[in-house]
């Protein structure tokens, strides 16, 4: 027996881990417990002397044991409504194998069904959970019989040093402490798990989740708490039915499944997924705000603890929704290796990606640094040395080629959105939402609308019966005009006002050629009209506004813009709609130099300087063909960030993966001239 309080460094069998642990706080044997019996998790499969029916069942009796002890400690106010799910979950795996991972399962989930709550009993259990786990490995793996103890000590410290809740939420196995068998033996138990049938993904996901330090069921956001209430309510009629059964309903409310969630749901779920999670000591917060700045002003989303991890917050969850990023960006000094809380996060992304091939660890070295052995296998980006310009290209390169974010805040003529199909097609968007003005009647808009569709159609009529003496490509222009006013969400006022501009610049050449005299009053009944159109369209002068403020001297990227038009044809309609096309023929296509206006309009009769009485056009600083650019460029990217969610979505077409791999050959000239213009 030992008396004495033992050092974390030689706890190395049950003994003295039970005498360490009865000097903690009880939490830290609950959590020790529950640690150590998910670890062996994945050798309950891979007895050769289990019967193959028996599987299924005493693998969803580990699932509600470790389930129920896991949802203890993260709905603490809960506790007393949760334990008997627990206790009976205990129960039922203790008397189900005899063999040492079962065990370790069932030692687990006594320690959180103790009745007694004195420090001693929990010791015992969270004791006995790590001896089995040991154990378990002995049998798996003789060479590796040490690896339980080497990483229940390194549990120790994480909660000595930070915290249980940190320890709680961190991956299962430090970097290194796998034994050499850990992916072999993940690979077998989703392998048994798949043959069990699809809704055995729930028992899958919750294992991995523990294993990688990822939040548990985060589909259901807020209402996981409702979710596991409920399942605790259930009772042994509940769990005693056959396991296929119980583990569909388990799917179905817990969303591990595929009877979770409809196809087009699934498909058309908004995603919240940032690019960047910089994770970083607290003593480098400098270099990390530099860092975060180069990637914002890039374009890309980040989270990061200075900006996103505010007073009050929970660290554990918002540290969890960063390593639900991208890529994570580990900002590498000194202090970084010292520090647990960054260990964690450095262990959480390299068990999502242990080969290296998705590139989601990203190590920037900041300060000359004696790295540990395995992190020195992780080719890192030295910032050692490097400022200015060169520090920034640096901190940029080192992300390769992740895809690039639509740059936020631009405004566009069109929207575009994916449809349950996998295509992109064109709507009308927040440029057409109109505003009521105050004491009107909120279809006045659409009453003026209506108005002025039925004066581009007099004037269309009068053209084809020869009563006005003027060029015929008005009847053209007013037919774009009339068309494209927005009575509908397949057009844009942006298209429609862009028309009348032509018609605009037309009629005032004409009008100095002394041309048009009966023509132009009845025109300019329309201009005016429409100019009355446009204070219900704030949009539409807020991006009139965007132009003309644009910082940017840099002419637009026209070879990239050319390129992505070329890409669109070219996947039209396998994965652009029709609408995608027209879009760019009526918001970009319709604008002219001032030349073509000049050889469009009427070309005879005889010069006169008498001056214009058209009304001043309130927009007529907007250089057109520099809005036509912009609105390109706009729609460009509204296209890119469409076919980004197609991506995130999840499993994609090959015609829409091609095509996002075309576009993403073009899409940087034109996201760079965008972020700057802002």
């Amino acid at each position: 027996m030992v008396d004495a309080v033992p050092d974390i460094a030689v706890i190395k069998d049950r003994e003295t881990l039970e005498a360490y642990l009865r000097s903690r706080p009880i939490d830290e044997a609950r959590v020790l417990a529950l640690r150590s019996a998910a670890r062996v998790m994945p050798l309950l499969l891979l007895q050769s002397n289990l019967k193959t029916g028996k599987k299924p069942q005493l693998t969803l009796l580990v699932f509600r044991c470790l389930f129920f002890s896991w949802a203890e400690r993260n709905f603490p106010a809960h506790e007393k409504k949760l334990r008997p799910a627990y206790a009976a979950a205990a129960a039922y795996a203790a008397a189900a194998d005899d063999d040492a991972a079962a065990a370790a399962d069932a030692d687990a989930a006594a320690a959180y069904a103790a009745a007694a709550a004195d420090a001693a009993a929990y010791a015992a259990y969270a004791a006995a959970a790590a001896d089995a786990a040991a154990a378990a490995y002995a049998a798996a793996a003789a060479a590796d019989a040490d690896v339980a103890w080497a990483v229940v000590r390194a549990d120790l410290r994480w909660m000595e040093e930070t915290s249980v809740v940190v320890c709680l939420a961190a991956p299962l196995w430090l970097e290194g402490l796998q034994p050499r068998q850990f992916f072999d033996w993940d690979k077998a138990f989703a392998a048994e798990l798949q043959a069990f049938g699809s809704d055995w993904r729930v028992v899958r996901e919750f294992y991995e989740a523990l294993r990688d330090g990822r939040p548990l069921f985060a589909n259901l956001g807020d209402k996981l708490g409702s979710v596991t209430l409920a399942l605790a309510d259930e009772d042994e009629a509940f769990w005693e039915r056959d396991p296929d059964a119980v583990t569909r309903d388990l799917a179905e409310r817990l969303g591990g499944g595929e009877t979770s969630q409809e196809p087009e749901a699934a498909l058309n779920a908004p995603s919240e997924k940032v690019d960047l999670f910089i994770s970083y000591s607290t003593r480098n917060e400098a270099e990390a705000r530099e860092i975060n700045g180069y990637f914002e002003d890039a374009g890309y989303s980040t989270i990061v603890q200075f900006k996103d991890f505010g007073i009050g917050s929970n660290f554990v969850t918002e540290m969890q929704k960063g390593l639900q990023a991208e890529r994570m960006i580990a900002v590498l000094s000194p202090a970084y290796v010292a520090s647990m809380q960054c260990q964690a996060e450095w262990n959480a992304a390299y068990n999502r990606d242990p080969s290296g091939e998705q590139r989601y660890l990203v190590p920037l070295l900041i300060e000359k640094t004696e790295l540990p052995p395995l992190a020195k296998q992780i080719v890192y980006k030295s910032l050692v040395g490097l400022t200015g310009d060169a520090r920034r290209s640096a901190v940029l390169e080192a992300i390769g080629k992740l895809r690039r974010p639509e740059v936020s805040g631009v405004r566009s003529p069109y929207e575009f959105e994916l449809t349950p199909n996998q295509t992109i097609t064109a709507v009308a968007g927040a440029m057409n939402t109109m505003s009521v003005l105050p004491s009107r009647d909120p279809g006045d808009a659409r009453k003026r609308l209506e108005a002025a569709k039925q004066l581009a159609n007099d004037l269309i009529a009068g053209l084809m019966d020869n009563r006005f003496q003027v060029g015929r490509h008005y009847i053209k222009e007013l037919e774009n005009y009339r068309d494209r006013l927005p009575l509908d969400a397949t057009e844009s006022i942006y298209s429609a006002d862009a028309a009348l501009r032509n018609l605009r610049d037309d009629l005032e050449t004409d009008m100095r050629h002394g041309i048009c005299d009966r023509f132009a009053p009845r025109l300019q009944r329309l201009i005016e009209a429409h100019y009355g159109l446009r204070v219900y369209f704030p949009e539409l002068l807020n991006f009139y506004d965007d132009v003309k403020q644009a910082r940017q001297a840099e002419p637009p990227p026209l070879e990239a813009l050319a390129k992505l038009r070329q890409v669109v044809t070219d996947n039209t309609p396998d994965v652009f709609e029709p609408s995608v096309d027209a879009a760019f023929e009526h918001a970009v296509d319709v604008a002219r130099p001032a030349t073509e206006k000049q050889e469009a309009s009427s070309d005879g009769g005889a010069s006169s300087s008498a001056p214009t009485t058209l009304p001043p056009d309130p927009i007529a600083g907007v250089d057109p063909v520099r809005a036509a650019q912009h609105a390109e460029m706009s729609m460009q990217n509204r296209i890119w960030g469409a076919l980004r969610r197609a991506e995130e979505g999840g499993k994609v077409a090959e015609r829409v993966d091609k095509a996002v791999s075309s576009y993403a050959k073009w899409i940087d000239p034109v996201l760079d001239w965008l972020s700057k213009s802002l």
